[in-house]
């Protein structure tokens, strides 16, 4: 049975994320990124009812660890009606040197083949700067064991944490990073929990909406799911006072892209690069007892 609400899912998930990888630790083969990202994405598809689409792309290789969410407000009185978030996951593996630590092994990842290390990020960061409204985001994934709880200026380490990618700076080089740069530690000051961007604002879940006239039949504006200027100012608010590598700075667009309202009033997929969630504020098929 699926969490009563966003929130609460975003909440449990992370809980589950932690158990799974450190099961998983005990195999021979680990449980990767592309694993649990899967899981995020069929989880997220049980609240389609919701306002929340999930898409995958035609072409099955393209599947796993990279993905797009999209959160759509046609309606917002602010006038940010759209913001994507563009997310690139990476899990936490123990190094059991003789002072251990936890790092992510694959975050200057070298693509394509044969490319420089950390071109991945490179490309995840130039990418969200050619689309309007697109912040870049780290997901990062961690074991039970790796868990911790916040402590002075120090987050706390859940099983999923979220952090902007433009706080680590840009290198492409033939050699791997510095083995500093790759740890958890880190960019630890950098973390924010999921339900961050999750839980959006609190109090009734759906409140009945009038659309601006000649705009269609009254509207459900649905507080399941959270506005894209809550998720700005979030983002805003804790990193504009973080020393960042580069000034962080993420806005919404007052524009819904055309492929993403077609995807949600026709229900076409059109080419998609990766996977796909859009977070939807209007639904109009909820039954009155549901509305209040």
């Amino acid at each position: 049975m699926h969490s009563k609400s966003l929130c609460e899912f975003s909440h449990k998930f992370p809980n589950k994320v932690s158990e799974l990888l450190e099961v998983g630790g005990s195999f021979r083969r680990n449980v990767r990124e592309e694993t649990i990202t899967d899981l995020l994405m069929v989880e997220l598809k049980l609240y389609e009812r919701f306002g929340i689409r999930v898409d995958f792309p035609a072409d099955e290789s393209k599947t796993g660890q990279d993905m797009d969410w999209e959160f759509v407000a046609p309606y917002a009185l602010d006038g940010r009606k759209y913001l994507r978030l563009h997310i690139q996951a990476k899990r936490a593996k123990l190094n059991p040197i003789a002072k251990p630590y936890w790092w992510y092994p694959e975050i200057d990842h070298a693509t394509p083949k044969g490319a420089n290390h950390g071109t991945q990020h490179k490309i995840l960061i130039e990418e969200a700067k050619r689309h309007p409204a697109c912040t870049p985001l780290y997901m990062f994934y961690h074991p039970k064991s790796a868990l911790d709880f916040c402590s002075g200026s120090r987050p706390s380490i859940l099983g999923v944490n979220v952090m902007p990618a433009t706080q680590i700076p840009v290198n492409t080089s033939k050699g791997c990073w510095p083995r500093n740069d790759k740890k958890l530690e880190t960019w630890r000051s950098h973390f924010l929990p999921l339900s961050d961007l999750l839980c959006g604002l609190t109090g009734r879940p759906f409140t009945k909406l009038q659309p601006p006239q000649g705009l269609g039949d009254p509207a459900v504006l649905n507080r399941f799911v959270p506005m894209p200027g809550e998720i700005v100012d979030t983002l805003n608010n804790r990193y504009q006072q973080d020393g960042a590598v580069e000034s962080f700075w993420a806005e919404a667009s007052a524009e819904i892209p055309a492929s993403t309202r077609r995807a949600l009033t026709l229900g076409i997929v059109e080419h998609l690069e990766r996977p796909r969630v859009i977070f939807h504020s209007r639904v109009k098929s909820l039954r009155e007892d549901e509305t209040g």
